[in-house]
């Protein structure tokens, strides 16, 4: 069966098997760490690992290597998120395009982009492919904040329009190779700057299940229905 059907200039995505599935969205606070270190996250639990969170298992690991790392501080506050923004000119302050970390995986763990198809009910993909490159860094570089030049802020990992595949809490045999992973997807943008910030973030639990379709009514989290949010 065909993913999809073209009638015209238009594209149908047909529903393929939707599963319960742990889901969050970007209406949540979670606050990130703004010191140099490496910080694990736990995309089932959707927290960062002890001692910062609950979170168990490390789907992936923040690194942040900022050389204004002792001279940052608390710009703005909106609601209950606070931003962490730098300001660019002062001696050791990071310039446009300078890498100031990473997101990292796990040995035979790692992740893949995609773009967005632009179809607003599905635009990203049904299923995670295992024969993809699943690369274990991306880069995190220094962009301008709202294209003011005064302010800096850490780019998104993941941009809009786009997904991220991940694999995580791979298994080997004793050959090396891989017997049990478990699936995620996160749609853009994704950002690690003073909190978690992601559109939408999808868990599948099953180990070797690569179905990325979440189902809105069976949300995991929490038994929620629909994108859940942290309380």
């Amino acid at each position: 069966m065909l993913e999809h059907e073209k009638h015209g200039e238009i594209t149908l995505y047909r529903k393929k098997n939707p599963q319960p599935m742990y889901a969050y969205t970007r209406e949540m606070d979670i606050k990130s760490p703004i010191t140099n270190g490496k910080y694990g996250f736990d995309l089932k639990c959707f927290d960062w690992l002890p001692p910062l969170g609950k979170g168990k298992v490390a789907d992936f690991y923040y690194v942040r290597e900022r050389p204004d790392d002792t001279r940052s501080k608390k710009f703005a506050k909106l609601g209950e998120s606070d931003f962490f923004l730098f300001k660019n000119g002062e001696p050791g302050y990071p310039k446009l395009g300078d890498v100031v970390g990473r997101i990292e995986f796990d040995e035979n763990c790692g992740a893949y982009i995609g773009k967005q198809t632009g179809c607003t009910s599905f635009p990203s993909t049904y299923r995670a492919d295992p024969n993809r490159e699943y690369l274990q860094s991306f880069p995190i570089t220094i962009r301008g904040n709202g294209g003011h030049t005064v302010w800096l802020e850490e780019s998104d990992v993941v941009n809009c329009g786009e997904y991220m595949v991940i694999r995580s809490r791979v298994k080997c045999d004793e050959k090396g190779n891989i017997v049990s992973a478990n699936y995620s997807k996160i749609l853009g943008s994704m950002g690690l700057m003073g909190s978690v910030s992601m559109e939408e973030a999808v868990f599948n639990p099953r180990p070797n299940d690569t179905n990325l379709e979440f189902d809105p009514a069976r949300n995991l989290y929490q038994g929620k229905k629909g994108r859940g949010m942290i309380p």
